[in-house]
């Protein structure tokens, strides 16, 4: 993880670094801190609409206990995949 946080300052327009750093996150148990993460990467004009982001962000309001909220944000990852299934 501090690695992770020492690239992010040399790089801190890279999305996969980001991306990366909320998926730890999760695994940690910080959900405000991955959902803070996440916010960062939807303002981001070349992620906003990667197709992993929703469902990082479904995760992350899992653990946040915010489950409506992470149910459709599952939802649009599963409509992200249908769509490029039909792509």
């Amino acid at each position: 993880m501090a690695y992770l946080l020492i690239a992010i300052q040399l790089a801190p327009g890279d999305s996969g670094i980001l991306r990366t750093l909320a998926h730890l996150l999760i695994l940690d148990g910080e959900a405000d801190k991955a959902l803070v993460t996440i916010e960062r990467l939807e303002t981001m004009e070349d992620t906003a609409r990667h197709p992993a982001l929703a469902l990082l962000k479904s995760r992350a309001l899992a653990l946040a206990g915010r489950t409506e909220e992470a149910r459709n944000s599952f939802r649009e990852f599963l409509a992200e995949q249908e769509n490029e299934t039909r792509a």
